[in-house]
């Protein structure tokens, strides 16, 4: 596991993190004019930490740069 990969793991939770922030405190207001209801909350934030922020966080860590390592074989014959 080289620097990039840590890199790459840091990125990645840092995005995560940044989701799950704006997920929980900007977006729970907006909940309320649903229902005040906690499992309304609840179903909200299980949408976005299960579904919604893995597949943000994959979409905006794949637009960094890393350096990729090849192999000795890795090519065409």
């Amino acid at each position: 596991m080289g620097k990039d990969a840590v890199r790459y793991v840091a990125v990645c939770i840092g995005i995560y993190l940044s989701l799950a922030l704006i997920a929980f405190f900007p977006l729970a207001p907006l909940a309320d004019f649903i229902s005040f209801d906690y499992r309304v909350h609840l179903l909200l934030a299980a949408l976005f930490l299960l579904i919604i922020d893995p597949v943000l966080t994959w979409f905006l860590a794949d637009r960094f740069r890393f350096k990729e390592e090849q192999e000795e074989n890795d090519g065409l014959l």
